[in-house]
């Protein structure tokens, strides 16, 4: 799907993944998480972003918090504005050094009870921003994905197989 995306939208990166993220006051709990596109010095970053910083101490998904709806997809410069992104932590120790720069961001709520699934396109640093019909169009994409998941799609907030009852699980 990634991979799809990348063509699609003309984006080189592609990050995402599944979580508990009960808006809007909870804290984003990440369960997965994917990418495609990322070179071995910026998989390293992302790796740090996400062991280290956790999207609840991202500024994007801070703002993305206070934004209502089961589906929100927007670029970073509708969420932050340039003035704080720069001089933020994210920007400084992990984007900039692996020379990503703009995003494009979505998430797609599949329960009451939490559960997202998040999908990010990046640009490298120099390259253009997203326009408003690439965040149109993965809009329109992750919204009909995410009707799908957990019922044709599986997903990672699911229980296992392995967690269910004998019975339930030889049904299955």
């Amino acid at each position: 799907m990634f991979e799809g995306l990348r063509q699609l939208i003309g984006a080189p990166i592609v990050t995402g993944g599944e979580g508990r993220w009960p808006r809007p006051h909870g804290v984003v709990a990440p369960i997965s998480n994917y990418e495609a596109g990322l070179d071995r010095f910026a998989f390293e970053r992302y790796t740090t972003y996400v062991r280290e910083v956790t999207p609840a101490r991202d500024p994007l998904f801070q703002a993305l918090q206070r934004i209502p709806g089961q589906l929100v997809t927007r670029v970073r410069r509708e969420l932050v504005r340039d003035s704080e992104w720069y001089r933020s932590h994210i920007w400084n120790e992990l984007r900039r050094p692996a020379r990503i720069d703009d995003q494009l961001i979505s998430v797609y709520q599949t329960s009451d009870e939490g559960a997202v699934r998040v999908i990010c396109l990046h640009r490298p640093l120099g390259d253009r921003g997203f326009s408003d019909r690439e965040r149109r169009l993965m809009s329109f994409f992750h919204g009909e994905l995410g009707s799908l998941i957990g019922h044709a799609l599986v997903s990672a907030t699911e229980p296992r197989s392995d967690t269910l009852a004998p019975r339930v699980r030889q049904t299955l």
